[in-house]
């Protein structure tokens, strides 16, 4: 993003970076305030998967057990093939032990939550764990505009969370000091 400076001469412009500076970097001046570190804005695109698999809403269940064979979540879509949710194996496990009889000729839109909301593709992962009341055992649905883009797996959220926010006592990545002999007592 570029924008005027104020009280700049005419032709003068500032961009905004992608990172947070840290006070040893370059240009520390203006980056006082900042961790002695450098932080790079992580977006969900980064780390989702890409569709493996889609099915319709009113295909059976029989249907999206051989299709979770290859796969381990599908979309599920409506007849306008817009995304309505996921389906994942252990939801097909779950309606197997509720009804081992009549489970195969259920509709795959049965097994879509409501309370399963798809995230945006470039909501920050920092976003979706602080204002998302996601379930952290379930993968999300992806979105770009209204278009499906991946599935975010909870175990590519685990890894993130893993590499940027390091146990406490350890540094930060980039990092030159443990972040307890940084805190102020």
């Amino acid at each position: 993003m570029t924008r005027p400076l104020l009280h700049a001469q005419r032709g003068i412009a500032a961009t905004t970076p992608d990172t947070l500076s840290s006070a040893g970097a370059p240009g520390a001046e203006q980056a006082r305030h900042y961790p002695r570190r450098s932080a790079v804005m992580a977006d969900i695109g980064q780390i989702m998967a890409p569709l493996d698999a889609t099915i319709l809403g009113t295909r059976s269940l029989a249907d999206a057990q051989r299709l979770l064979e290859h796969s381990d979540a599908a979309v599920v879509l409506n007849l306008s093939y817009r995304p309505i949710g996921l389906i994942t194996r252990a939801d097909l496990a779950a309606v197997q032990d509720q009804d081992p009889q009549g489970w195969s000729k259920k509709r795959c839109a049965c097994l879509v939550r409501q309370s399963d909301q798809p995230v945006q593709r470039r909501m920050s992962i920092r976003e979706l764990l602080v204002n998302s009341a996601h379930d952290p055992k379930r993968p999300l649905l992806v979105l770009d505009q209204d278009e499906p883009a991946g599935i975010l797996f909870p175990e590519a959220i685990s890894a993130w969370r893993a590499e940027a926010q390091p146990i406490s006592g350890e540094p930060m990545k980039g990092s030159t000091q443990s972040p307890m002999k940084s805190r102020v007592r």
